[in-house]
Parts: C-alpha cells; structure tokens; sequence
C-alpha cells in the first residue's frame, strides 16, 4: 500500500493502483509535450498560457506522485521527463517572447497585452496579399524554423523517457503482482 498526502488529506492506493497512476502521469506529460509541439508546428505558441492552467492544477497531486517514487531507475527517467517538458515550456516562451516582438508590442504582461498579441496575428493571417487569408507567415521565418527544430528534438527526448518509463513500470507492475 501507498499513503499519498494530498490537500491534507491521506490517500491509500495498492501498488497496482499507484502504478497506474504514473502510467497515467507519463502518458499525461506526452500528451502536454505533443500539445506544445504542435503549437509549435502551426505558427503558434500558448501565449494565453492554457496549458500552464492545466499544468497548475494538478500540480500537488502530481508532486505527492512523483515525490513517492522509490525505484532509483524510475526515479532518474522521470527526472529527465520533468527536465526535457521544462526545456519545451521554455521553447514556447522564447517563442511567445519572439512573436511578441515580430508584431511590434513591447512586452506581454497583462491579458490586454495577450488579447493585443492574438489581435496582430490573426491581422496578418487575415491580410495577404490582395486581401486573401494568408496563414501564420512568421511560422517560415528563420528563427521560428529553429524555434520549431528544438521542439522537435526536445519531443523526441520526452518520448524516448515516455518509453524508458513505461518499460520500467510494466516491469515493477510484473514485479508487484507476483509478490
């Protein structure tokens, strides 16, 4: 049995259950890191900072998770995890921050400044050549391009701990149901 304290409140799970959870907590980082990466791919970045939300939430349920991890092997991949995810967190921020300069703001601080940034580039997805829609043109730029190559190798890392995690926790599932 695992005791997860939580809220101030205790939580008693089997280690089938609890392993299920970081299964889940693996497969939830993934899912966040692709979410970014696409962003990414369309010319965009989470300048409204949705996923952060997401991301806050939950923040003492998965600390209570990942803070009771005893397997030193698993213990190392979701390290690297965390790592590798705050790396493309921080791509994304240097992608809000360059897109924040490509329209001409100073800075974004205040949800004005956020709306101002969503207005200036669905005004130059809007206004193309002749009038026509034109789609993100910054996302061709240069620096955008190498914006996009980090996401790139940064995912392929946050999958490669997807797997290595999920190798080790079928093998402890194995180890814990034989006992």
């Amino acid at each position: 049995m695992r005791r997860l304290f939580i809220g101030g409140r205790t939580f008693e799970l089997s280690e089938h259950d609890y392993l299920s959870a970081i299964i889940n907590l693996v497969n939830g980082y993934y899912t966040l890191a692709e979410a970014y990466h696409n962003y990414h791919l369309s010319g965009f970045a989470d300048w409204k900072g949705s996923f952060q939300i997401s991301d806050d939430n939950q923040n003492e349920t998965v600390k209570a998770i990942v803070g009771a991890i005893d397997d030193v092997k698993l213990s190392d991949v979701f390290i690297s995890l965390e790592g590798h995810l705050q790396e493309l967190k921080n791509v994304d921020t240097q992608i809000v921050n360059w897109l924040v300069e490509y329209v001409g703001l100073s800075s974004l601080q205040s949800k004005k400044d956020k709306a101002r940034l969503g207005q200036r580039l669905r005004k130059i997805i809007a206004n193309g050549p002749g009038g026509h829609p034109q789609g993100p043109v910054w996302a061709m730029h240069t620096d955008f391009q190498e914006f996009v190559g980090r996401s790139r190798k940064i995912l392929a890392a946050i999958s490669k701990d997807k797997r290595q995690a999920n190798q080790r926790l079928h093998q402890l599932m194995e180890s814990s149901t034989r006992s």
